[in-house]
């Protein structure tokens, strides 16, 4: 019997992480549309590129989510998991950063940047957010936390 429970639980997980994840898509291209309209064929680049670039940086504190949530999990640290990964971000963020402008400069957009690496420490917090939520066996509320984060951006920039 309990394994029925824990099926329907990790079902009905999967089922919201994956109609969260479709109306997440669908809202960020939405958002990216949306800007690159408002900003002209000339313009675009400069909303996509930092973008990218950024995505790009972001991938040296990935690993942050599952840390967090593993030293929750197994090593019982509970809140000192997100001190420690805040600290630890710090010189992840900056090798992203590096990583960010050496591939900027490559390109030869180095205009983009600063932008970029002004963004990498925003899409550090999502990540740390996401691990706790995991450390403490919610799966529902990281979805919901990535869905609002697009949505309220979307309204933001729809409404200015």
């Amino acid at each position: 019997m309990r394994t029925g429970v824990l099926g329907r639980g990790l079902f009905g997980d999967s089922v919201q992480t994956l109609w969260t994840r479709v109306l997440n898509v669908a809202l960020s291209a939405a958002l990216a549309i949306l800007v690159s309209r408002a900003l002209g064929p000339h313009g675009r680049g400069l909303y996509v590129l930092p973008g990218i670039l950024a995505g790009l940086g972001s991938m040296a504190f990935s690993g942050l989510k599952t840390v967090i949530s593993r030293a929750m999990l197994h090593e019982g640290r509970g809140r000192g998991a997100v001190v420690a990964s805040i600290v630890c971000s710090v010189p992840l963020i900056a090798i992203g950063a590096v990583a960010t402008s050496v591939l900027a400069l490559v390109l030869h957009q180095m205009w983009a940047a600063p932008w970029a690496v002004a963004a990498l420490p925003f899409m550090a917090m999502p990540m740390i957010a996401s691990g706790y939520a995991y450390g403490l066996g919610d799966v529902r509320a990281p979805n919901w936390m990535n869905l609002a984060l697009v949505s309220v951006t979307l309204a933001f920039i729809g409404g200015g």
